[in-house]
């Protein structure tokens, strides 16, 4: 029941809980449903929100697919573009690197237009080197703001002062601004002074490229902060041939692309302060040319060196852009015509037009209060409008630059002429200097005024003429041309210039008529000027040149240019030659290999070009432009492909280079020979050598040194074998051409070259053999005491500068100190290049380090110094100096080459000048003996200038011998008196230019006009005067003319004739083997004679006439008065010498009269001795050839015997004249001395002159020889000098001359003249004092007194009472004091030996000798002769002897005394020049009375007078002295001049006989004689 009532409660129980269950579950139903019905609600919304959500992501999908579809073109469009810039990378770089470029060339335009400008205005007279060191120097003065641009803004622009500041300017520091040229360039850049400028001490690390100064400090030698100026050594060969080189080899933008992180910032801090910057390396053509041009000009075959480059450039500017004058082109290489074409088609030209909106008329402003203020009369009128338009109206404007101020007022009187004005037609400033008339106001044009109708002129295609200076039509065409736009080139303007009514045009002022024309004023017409035409006139002589016939140009009022070759296209010139023989396809591939180059760098410039046009000219945007990416890449192509072309064609081109490489050297060696030939044309025009020329010459020795392909060897070796013809061939034809000093001046400057190309001296060390050097601020007397006895001061000096400015040298002065003795004997002897110095310090130096020390210590042994460079460096390689040979000038000429024969200068005084010398043998003597060796005897017509109406005869005689093919010479040129006439220089224009006959040119024009053989002549058409005028083939036209003649040679014969110099040379091997030749004709020796026998006959006749002559050589260094002997002389000492030993054998009377044909033209005792003692020698060995081999020969039989062993030993003429080893004044029987003396005044020529060729301008001055009358500064500064030496002269007593004895006579008559002489010496000396203080004027007598002191000569007036004894006036001013001393002592008491030395008159010693033995004697005073005893050399008496007087004060010249034998013995025993002679007693005696009818033997020649002043050896003397009856008696001169230019028959006090061993005819040849000792 439990179980039940369980089971039941617990139904009961479960029903519960299920109603419970049930209630709950309804309550939980309800509550489910409405939550049903809410969720039914909320899962519609949700269903709701799910379709707007599905909806939603459905247009997300499409949205997203759209995005996808963009995104994919976006990613293709920037892959497009990546591909695109990737291909556009190098067209980008290129573009920022142009835009930097640009940028920077847009600052830098001012400061390039200034630099471009300045070269256009400067650079045309100038040569390559020249302007690019002016250039630089522009530059560097830009770059350290060194412009003084306030200066000239401050000035008046009309004021004559601004003229004069700009040439008076002076720069900072110790420059100075020299001849400043007008205009604002020449004053902001501050032109310097050349090329060889100037700097001080401070200066001289400021980059000077003209001069270098050094500072030296000098320890033991030198004072504190000298100045030493050195100057810069100009190389004779200056290549820029690098710069086109260079831009063959270029590498731009173009052609390489850098990356872009390489790529710089814009900015540059170089020139942040400079105020000018300028583009860096600035170049005339970057400004004035762009590379399409240059190309062109290149593919064309023009030249293509940089200086040819710039002048056409500059011809250009000058034609289109400079308003104040026309091109004058200095072309002497047919340059000009070539150019002139090639602008012709220029499109390159800025004219007034393009610039019209930046620049206005002449920009020069003016104060426009200071022209209200002032009155219409007090306006200064504007300066003459030379390219500025000026209107012809009844009211005149000028509006000035600023556009600001306008003056007007009435016109002035205006004349058919133009405006009578002071600047205008008739100021003299303005008046070229080749006008013919005396106004510039009356011309009047003869002929009628051309149309201005085209159709009426033929007008050339290429619109240029090409018109010659003196061509007849020249002036219609010329305004022709003006009136119709035609360029017009006016050639050969130094021939004839423009006519005086063109000078409106030359100074190009145009006008502009009423109706607006633009016109030219042609004298008295005016014509309309046509804007294209353009004028050049052109030269085709350098400036330097002057020769009859040549008229000069008006250089002020043209831009002269010059157009000769540079050095780089002399270079390609003979290289072209050169190749052409030797590797004929060398050519024609270097330029194939050149223009390849070109063409693809156009081909490059063309692609990337194509691209930029492209980009410019876009349509859309870029990315849309289909067809651009495949351009790209089209150019990249291209540009790759091109790029490797030109690296394989620039490789083709330096292998091509290295082929002829080894040419390279040989062709700069024949450079440096003609530049150095041009320089020696400043020395003597007659010098001037064209070029065309000299590449004949050139090619004449390749062409004849070829040996066919394949047979040249190595090219080292051919290059030097054809470098040595060259040499040899130039030298050969320059001898011919130059005297002796400047062929040798040539030799040593060629050596001096070739020693710096081979790295043997060093450019600084030339130019201090060259230049020396400028000190300043030294003191003297502070670097003497260290000196060397035997040292010059000066040299000295100099030493211890070289010392300090060069390190080899560090020591040379203690060395000169501690070793003095051995470097004495150094500098002694001969001079030997390969000897060691002395010491152990300067064991080191070069050779020409050697040399160098010889110029500074030895100067006056110059010419043996420039003989042993000359001899080391070229050797065998050029022939000495010798005469002309007839023969070679015969075969150097034609009909169209007149020949000119040129004399020497006549010698005045000391030579200064190297055309100074002996004429040699006479032209018409050559001419005459040649025209009988070529069948023209009897067809030879001499005339002589200098006489009346000659001109007539010579054109009568000029157009006879052109017609029958005579010869004709005219000789004495110099003497011309009237002008010759334009006939007769055209007749020789003709005869000249017909070998470039208009036919034979066309042929060369046509064949050469296309490569590097372009002609170098400037055409010439023949003159009108003579019809048909035809030169026969046997003409030939000579000419003699003096080398100081006062009319210069024609031009034209300068330019294109032969030059052959007629003048004595050293060369005696030469001479001595042409007489020899010559006189053995003369003999007729027999054939069949033994060669030895028939040698030792006619050797001692040649061997005379040539020792004179070569004596003769040395002038007044031999003989007291110059001796010319010709082959007559010769002749008819042969003639005699043969007829004499025909029928006699009289050995002294055939040398007699031998001797008197040479001795005959002997005006001076002295002259007559030595030249008697040479003929009567070798005249003595001629008649007995068997003692020419005695060995007791001396003196000219001692060369005989010499040339006779060597005749034996060789058989061979040419080989014996070489065994002549020394060729001194020794070898031809003279004295040291002479050669000395003429070593001497050589070297002054030659140092003289090689600062002139070659060195500084500046250091030319110094050198210059006084000539003329002398300056008052100078005779300022001499004369005050001079008074001071005459203070120290003692009081002479007053005494009368009036003595009873002849010895106080005499002394009375010193006193008196001593006295006499001071007074005039001060008297003269106080004129000349006023004189030079501008207080008096001088008369003619004076002036030649000042001459004679400022040139330290003793006046001829102050010695005309007394004997001259010193060539020195100080010396010899010096030495009257003590003079005047001896005189006044021996006025108190005689001593016992007489100074012969210390008396005006010497001479009367011993005729008061003489005298006061007659007295004694009661004999007539012409009844006593003077004996002479040499007393023993110890001798010193006490007393005087009681017959006679003992002398003293004399001294033995080219001799010794041999106080052992008391003769005359050889100075080959002392080292001395002078050697004093011992005490000479002169001792009276009485003369035999000579027998009547019989008169005394004596020589006709030297018995002068019969008081024995200049007499033969006395006949007492010789019997009573008893030695000399042992040995001959030399009568020796006794001379009062130590110096040989003084000792003549004028000076000879005494004749002295002394005893001798030898012949006395040995000593006259050695000119042995006493002169009186130095005080």
């Amino acid at each position: 029941m439990e179980t039940i009532m369980t089971v039941v409660v617990t139904l009961r129980m479960t029903m519960v809980k299920m109603v419970l269950m049930r209630m709950i579950i309804m309550m939980m139903l309800v509550k489910a449903q409405a939550q049903l019905g809410q969720l039914r609600v909320d899962a519609h919304g949700i269903k709701t929100n799910l379709e707007y959500y599905i909806n939603q992501h459905k247009e997300s999908m499409r949205v997203a697919k759209s995005i996808e579809k963009q995104v994919q073109a976006i990613e293709r469009k920037i892959a497009r573009a990546n591909n695109l810039m990737e291909n556009m990378s190098m067209q980008h770089f290129l573009w920022r690197s142009e835009l930097k470029k640009t940028r920077r060339q847009m600052a830098s335009a001012p400061g390039d237009a200034l630099i471009v400008a300045a070269c256009v205005v400067y650079h045309g007279p100038l040569d390559d080197k020249a302007r690019l060191d002016l250039m630089h120097d522009w530059v560097d003065r830009l770059k350290q703001n060194a412009v003084d641009f306030q200066s000239y803004m401050d000035r008046e622009p009309y004021s004559v002062t601004a003229r004069l500041e700009l040439l008076m300017e002076t720069g900072q520091g110790q420059v100075q601004a020299q001849n400043q040229a007008q205009g604002a360039l020449g004053q902001i850049l501050g032109l310097p002074q050349g090329r060889h400028g100037s700097a001080s001490v401070s200066e001289a690390a400021s980059g000077s490229h003209g001069a270098e100064t050094y500072h030296s400090e000098m320890s033991s030698n030198l004072p504190v902060h000298p100045q030493v100026k050195t100057f810069k050594y100009m190389s004779a060969v200056y290549d820029s041939s690098k710069y086109y080189k260079s831009e063959l080899k270029k590498q731009d933008t173009m052609e390489s692309v850098g990356p872009e992180e390489d790529f710089v910032d814009d900015d540059s801090d170089d020139d942040d302060n400079t105020v000018l910057p300028t583009r860096p390396n600035l170049t005339l053509q970057d400004i004035l040319s762009d590379f399409d041009e240059l190309s062109e000009w290149r593919m064309q075959s023009l030249p293509t060196d940089l200086h040819s480059v710039q002048n056409a450039l500059m011809m250009r500017v000058c034609c289109h852009n400079r308003k104040h004058c026309w091109p004058l082109l200095v072309d002497p290489d047919n340059q000009a015509e070539m150019w002139v074409r090639a602008l012709q088609g220029s499109s390159n030209v800025f004219t007034e037009r393009d610039v019209a909106d930046f620049v206005v008329e002449d920009a020069i402003p003016i104060d426009e209060t200071s022209l209200q203020k002032s009155s219409e009369e007090d306006i200064p009128e504007p300066p003459p409008s030379r390219g500025t338009i000026l209107t012809f109206s009844d009211v005149t404007e000028y509006t000035f630059a600023d556009s600001q101020s306008q003056y007007t007022s009435t016109s002035r009187a205006m004349t058919s002429h133009g405006w009578l004005s002071r600047h205008t037609g008739d100021s003299d400033e303005l008046r070229p200097v080749t006008s013919v008339t005396n106004s510039w106001d009356s011309f009047n044009i003869g002929y009628n005024v051309p149309t201005a109708d085209a159709e009426d002129v033929e007008l050339p295609d290429t619109n240029l003429w090409v018109l010659e200076a003196d061509s007849p039509n020249i002036n219609s065409r010329l305004i022709n041309a003006i009136v119709h736009g035609v360029t017009v080139l006016v050639t050969h303007l130094e021939r004839k210039p423009l006519d005086p009514f063109f000078r409106g045009l030359l100074l190009k002022q145009f006008y502009v008529d009423k109706d607006g024309n633009k016109i030219v004023k042609v004298g008295d017409m005016a014509f309309n000027y046509h804007p294209n035409f353009c004028l050049y006139l052109s030269s085709t002589v350098p400036l330097f040149v002057k020769g009859d016939g040549l008229y000069s140009f008006p250089l002020n009022r043209l831009s002269v240019i010059n157009m000769a070759v540079s050095d780089e296209a002399i270079i390609n010139r003979l290289m072209f030659e050169t190749m052409k023989v030797e590797k004929k396809e060398f050519e024609g591939q270097r330029r194939s290999n050149e223009n390849d180059i070109i063409l693809h760098r156009q081909r490059l410039a063309r692609e990337h070009e194509i691209i930029r046009e492209k980009t410019l000219n876009l349509n859309g945007p870029l990315l849309e432009d289909k067809t651009m990416l495949d351009s790209l890449i089209t150019c990249q192509t291209n540009v790759q492909r091109n790029r490797q072309i030109l690296e394989e064609t620039r490789y083709m081109g330096d292998h091509l280079e290295g082929k002829f490489a080894h040419y390279t050297p040989f062709i700069k060696h024949s450079v440096m020979l003609y530049n150095v030939l041009r320089k020696m044309a400043v020395l003597y025009p007659c010098y001037y050598l064209p070029f065309y020329k000299y590449v004949e010459m050139f090619a004449s020795v390749i062409r004849s040194r070829d040996r066919g392909k394949g047979s040249l060897g190595a090219p080292q070796v051919r290059a030097q074998e054809l470098s040595d013809a060259v040499l040899h061939a130039v030298f050969r034809y320059v001898r011919l051409m130059m005297f002796e000093q400047h062929y040798s001046l040539l030799s040593l400057l060629v050596s001096l070259e070739r020693m710096m190309r081979q790295r043997k001296a060093s450019n600084k060390e030339l130019s201090l053999f060259v230049n020396g050097f400028q000190k300043h601020g030294l003191d003297d007397n502070s670097l003497q005491e260290q000196k060397p006895d035997w040292m010059d001061a000066q040299a000295w000096i100099d030493c211890s500068i070289l010392e300090s400015l060069h390190h080899p040298f560090h020591g040379l002065c203690h060395s000169l100190v501690n070793n003095s003795q051995q470097w004495k004997e150094f500098f002694e002897h001969e001079i030997s290049l390969v000897n060691t110095v002395p010491g152990t310090s300067l064991q080191e130096l070069s050779l020409f380090q050697k040399c160098l020390l010889w110029k500074l210590i030895c100067p006056h042994k110059m010419v043996e110094l420039s003989n042993a460079i000359i001899l080391y460096e070229l050797g065998r390689a050029i022939d000495p100096p010798d005469n002309y040979n007839i023969r070679d000038v015969f075969a150097r000429t034609d009909k169209h080459i007149p020949t000119i024969f040129l004399l020497p200068t006549a010698e005045r005084g000391p030579a200064w000048d190297g055309t100074i010398g002996y004429p040699s043998i006479s032209p018409a003597h050559e001419l005459k003996r040649l025209a009988r060796e070529v069948g023209m005897e009897g067809k030879v017509r001499i005339l002589n200038f200098g006489v009346g109406s000659q001109m007539s005869e010579v054109m009568n005689a000029l157009e006879d011998c052109l017609t029958t093919g005579h010869w004709l010479l005219l000789q004495n040129y110099h003497l011309v008196e009237e002008e010759p006439s334009a006939f007769f220089f055209n007749t020789l224009k003709d005869i000249i230019y017909a070998r470039w006959s208009e036919e034979a040119h066309s042929a060369v024009e046509r064949s050469d006009s296309g490569d590097e053989g372009r002609s170098l002549i400037t055409r010439s058409r023949p003159s009108t005067h003579v019809p048909g005028l035809k030169v026969h083939n046997d003409f030939r036209l000579w000419l003699t003319t003096r080398a100081d003649g006062k009319r210069i040679l024609p031009g034209l014969l300068i330019q294109h004739g032969l030059r052959v110099t007629c003048e004595a040379t050293a060369n005696f091997r030469s001479l001595l083997s042409k007489t020899y030749k010559s006189t053995a004709f003369l003999m007729n020796v027999a054939s069949t004679m033994d060669p030895v026998q028939r040698f030792s006959r006619v050797m001692p006749m040649a061997l005379l006439h040539a020792l004179l002559l070569q004596q003769s050589y040395l002038g007044r260094h031999a003989f007291v008065r110059h001796q010319f002997w010709t082959l007559a002389d010769l002749f008819t000492a042969v003639n005699v010498f043969s007829n004499l030993t025909s029928w006699t054998t009289d050995t002294n009377a055939i040398t007699d009269q031998v001797s008197g044909v040479y001795a005959g033209h002997c005006q001076d005792i002295s002259d007559a001795r030595s030249v008697e003692a040479v003929v009567k020698d070798l005249a003595f060995y001629a008649t007995q050839p068997s003692k020419a081999a005695a060995s007791e020969a001396k003196g000219v039989g001692l060369l005989l015997q010499k040339l006779i062993v060597s005749y034996k030993e060789t058989g061979d003429l040419q080989r014996t004249m070489d065994s002549i080893e020394d060729i001194s004044a020794r070898t031809f029987s003279l004295p040291d001395e002479a050669q000395h003396h003429l070593m001497a005044c050589k070297s002054k020529i030659l140092l003289k002159e090689l600062v002139q060729a070659t060195g500084a301008p500046e250091l030319l001055l110094s050198t210059q020889h006084h000539s003329g009358a002398p300056t008052s500064s100078l005779a300022s500064t001499v004369v005050p000098s001079l008074l001071a030496l005459l203070d120290t002269c003692p009081a002479m007593p007053e005494i009368s001359s009036a003595q009873i004895l002849p010895m106080d006579g005499f002394f009375s008559q010193e006193a008196i003249g001593y006295k006499g002489l001071l007074k005039m010496i001060q008297t003269d000396l106080n004129v000349l004092n006023k004189a030079s203080q501008g207080k008096i004027s001088l008369t003619s007598k004076m002036a030649d007194i000042l001459e004679s002191v400022c040139n330290d000569q003793v006046p001829t007036a102050w010695v005309s009472q007394a004997f001259a004894t010193c060539p020195s006036l100080k010396l010899w001013l010096k030495e009257l004091p003590v003079k005047m001393q001896y005189v006044k002592d021996c006025l108190q008491k005689k001593p016992p030996i007489l100074a012969l030395n210390m008396f005006l008159r010497p001479d009367r010693l011993f005729r008061v000798t003489a005298q006061t033995y007659a007295r004694h004697h009661f004999k007539d005073v012409i009844d006593v002769g003077l004996e002479f005893q040499v007393m023993p050399e110890s001798y010193r008496p006490s007393s005087a002897p009681e017959n006679g007087v003992f002398v003293d004060g004399v001294q033995l010249k080219n001799a010794s005394w041999d106080n052992l034998h008391s003769v005359l013995a050889d100075k080959s025993t002392c080292c001395k020049d002078y050697e004093p002679l011992p005490i000479l007693w002169v001792k009276p005696h009485g003369l035999p009375v000579p027998v009547k009818g019989v008169a005394p033997k004596k020589s006709p020649r030297f018995a002068v007078s019969e008081d024995g002043a200049a007499a033969d050896t006395p006949t007492g003397a010789v019997q009573k002295d008893p030695v000399a009856v042992k040995n001959q008696l030399y009568p020796c001169s006794l001379y009062s001049a130590r110096h040989s230019d003084l000792q003549c028959d004028a000076n000879i006090v005494w004749t002295v006989p002394l005893p001798t061993l030898d012949p006395p005819t040995l000593w006259a040849q050695r000119r042995t004689a006493l002169t009186l000792a130095a005080v």
